[in-house]
């Protein structure tokens, strides 16, 4: 059977137990057409051997989004529900299941997980009650053996030191936190000054590091090798410069960053849009969509 647009699969209040095999409900759903998209076999009494292997529902069914398995003697989660890469709601209420699989980390779109948290010894409590991003969480660290690190790199490039620091001023303002500012000697006879500061999350305060790197021509080949690929890059141009200013600089700072990494986020932030009109800024647009285009280097996270 094949179920291209099937977006919801209803077994709840079956006798649907570990160890599944066979065909996935061969007999009952072969005459379902490919484009119906909800299937409700809820108090059927479909058993255990009726429900198919991972592969084949996989393969049937890639678009399902909604599982619904509540009511089962289900002491394990089947192994064909974690491979499914749309699956966005999952509702296991009323069966034995007492342990949630680390693999369920994997299962990114997952929004909605339907569960009796006292039946449940594995993730703790508190972590069930953080919801479904607090359990993918603990699972993703279980499952890859990896630790929060809530600090991010931002690297902040332009001409102007002024409008970089208008800028760096603005995030430190949302952060609601005094930023730290590191002593040391004016940016125009540094290649970069170093501050930082501090978001706060609805979970969790992040700290970001930031590197304002100087614009003039003497620094800037020696800027290059204190960048680093795990941050995220602001490049400012003062748009009042017209084309001419753009092409002198973007695809240089195209290259220089590149260089060092091939996929860091670069936001590109044109300053002093308020004295150009919408057509010229239009136009600008369009010219760094044409540079980034016809650049040879990789155009991801631009």
């Amino acid at each position: 059977w094949c179920c291209e647009s099937l977006s919801t699969l209803d077994l709840s209040d079956n006798m649907l137990k570990d160890h599944v095999g066979g065909s996935l409900m061969q007999a009952p759903l072969l005459s379902v057409g490919g484009k119906r998209r909800r299937i409700s076999l809820s108090q059927s009494y479909v058993h255990a051997g009726s429900v198919g292997s991972r592969k084949s529902l996989r393969t049937a069914v890639g678009c399902l989004y909604q599982v619904l398995l509540r009511g089962n003697p289900l002491a394990k989660l089947p192994a064909w529900v974690l491979e499914l890469p749309n699956l966005g709601v999952l509702d296991i209420r009323g069966t034995r299941l007492t342990r949630l699989p680390k693999e369920l980390a994997n299962c990114s779109e997952l929004l909605t997980l339907r569960l009796d948290l006292d039946r449940f010894t594995y993730p703790q409590k508190r972590v069930l009650e953080a919801g479904v991003s607090g359990i993918r969480d603990h699972l993703y660290r279980e499952l890859y053996h990896t630790v929060p690190y809530y600090h991010m790199g931002l690297v902040v490039l332009g001409e102007c030191s002024a409008d970089k620091t208008d800028l760096i001023n603005c995030l430190q303002d949302q952060s609601n936190v005094k930023a730290a500012r590191k002593p040391g000697p004016s940016a125009q006879k540094t290649p970069f000054r170093a501050s930082n500061f501090t978001l706060k999350g609805a979970r969790h305060e992040v700290v970001f590091h930031v590197t304002d790197f100087a614009g003039e021509e003497v620094f800037l080949n020696i800027n290059p090798w204190f960048r680093t690929g795990r941050a995220v890059y602001f490049a400012l141009w003062n748009v009042k410069k017209g084309q001419q200013g753009l092409i002198k600089k973007l695809p240089q700072w195209l290259f220089s960053i590149r260089s060092r990494s091939s996929s860091a986020p670069i936001v590109l932030i044109g300053t002093h849009c308020e004295d150009c009109s919408k057509d010229d800024l239009q136009r600008l647009e369009e010219m760094i969509r044409l540079l980034i285009d016809k650049s040879a280097l990789p155009k991801e996270n631009v």
